[in-house]
């Protein structure tokens, strides 16, 4: 079962839809995905490294999303944490 802030994190509880992407990110993002694409054909004519490379993009992107719900969920904590805070002091 997730927690709150898991369902949170993933949409079902609030959402992602109010985060707002930044031009940065997306331009590296962007940057990278165009490294990936000329890496991609520059490996077609062998099979075995060009497997290899999707499979550690695959394993990349996991790892990512895995990291980003735990940085989520530490940052939704601090905020608990201040809030309760601020609220006992006078």
């Amino acid at each position: 079962m997730e927690s709150a802030i898991e369902e949170l994190y993933y949409g079902d509880f609030g959402g992602q839809a109010n985060v707002k992407i930044s031009k940065q990110y997306t331009k590296k993002a962007d940057r990278a995905e165009r490294f990936a694409k000329n890496l991609t054909e520059l490996l077609k004519e062998n099979a075995e490294a060009k497997e290899a490379f999707e499979k550690f993009r695959e394993a990349n992107e996991d790892a990512v999303c895995i990291e980003l719900c735990d940085y989520y969920k530490a940052g939704f904590k601090n905020a608990v944490r201040l809030m309760t805070d601020s609220l006992g002091e006078e």
